[in-house]
């Protein structure tokens, strides 16, 4: 005889409610992060460990937070409101793998994906190397470095005001291409100046505005763009989106680990690198198949 579990659908919160929690939500990992960045070079002093091995406790803060994401989300397929019944088989294995492949083979995911992951890569870059940088090679206070977040942060919230103006008129096809113009401008610009010596702050700073910029419209973009044509299963890829968001995450700060050797040029070949793929992305596969992902 089979036994059924008993359904509980819970109801919906207020939509005002819903946004201050889920902001709230949001924030928590980025202030996290932000907490954490300028104690990475006395973490290398105080337990006379090597950059390496604090370079690798901020990315699996940050790989582990995702990793929760994926679990959540397919526990959150469970208790749907929408076909309740049927949703009970949504932690089968093969209920979950089929979902995900489901997710991963569509067109417009893997585009607005690759625009999202190759702009948290380069975001990723300069949280990883900046405190470094900043603090080690360019002599500033731990205050000063503060101040210096806070302004990119600035810059990242003009972008989406941005954002906000050029949807309307643009589209995301056309958006996602001028940031995508913004961000090869902002890392080629920080580039050419380290290579010919302008290695000051600002020097490092103003170029990346201009990435950080372009940052505000590509990460809302991307995210939304890869969840769109899954409403049943949003929280599902937007969770495998921020997978791969940290899986190129670890890969960087592998790489900055061996590769930072007391010079800005780790930081600066990164950021530009990142800038280079995401105007690719932006220029090609989100203008081939980003259509698939707008509504």
């Amino acid at each position: 005889m089979s036994v059924r579990l008993p359904i509980t659908v819970i109801p919906a919160m207020q939509p005002g409610l819903t946004v201050v929690i889920l902001s709230l939500l949001l924030g928590l990992q980025p202030i996290t992060t932000d907490l954490y960045l300028p104690a990475l070079p006395a973490l290398t002093e105080g337990f006379g460990a090597p950059m390496a091995q604090a370079q690798l406790t901020l990315t699996t803060l940050l790989t582990l937070a995702v990793f929760g994401a994926v679990c959540l989300a397919m526990i959150a397929l469970r208790f749907t409101e929408t076909a309740p019944q049927k949703n009970l088989r949504a932690l089968e294995p093969e209920t979950l793998v089929r979902t995900w492949l489901t997710i991963l083979r569509h067109p417009a995911f893997l585009a607005f994906s690759a625009l999202s992951t190759a702009s948290y890569g380069g975001l990723f870059t300069f949280l990883a190397a900046s405190s470094f940088v900043f603090i080690k090679v360019r002599g500033l206070s731990k205050t000063q470095y503060g101040l210096l977040m806070f302004s990119m942060s600035l810059a990242y919230i003009l972008g989406t005001f941005l954002c906000r103006h050029l949807l309307p008129r643009f589209g995301v096809r056309r958006s996602v291409a001028i940031a995508g113009g913004l961000s090869l401008s902002g890392g080629t610009l920080m580039g050419m100046l380290a290579l010919a010596g302008l290695q000051t702050s600002w020097a490092i700073m103003l170029p990346y505005y201009l990435f950080m910029l372009a940052h505000g419209i590509h990460q809302p973009c991307g995210q939304s763009g890869s969840v769109g044509p899954f409403p049943q299963a949003a929280g599902v890829a937007s969770a495998l989106n921020g997978f791969l968001m940290m899986m190129a995450a670890f890969a960087m700060g592998g790489w900055l680990g061996t590769h930072m050797d007391g010079t800005i040029f780790p930081l600066v070949f990164g950021v530009w690198f990142w800038s280079a793929l995401v105007a690719l992305a932006a220029w090609t596969l989100v203008q081939k198949y980003g259509e698939t992902g707008e509504h």
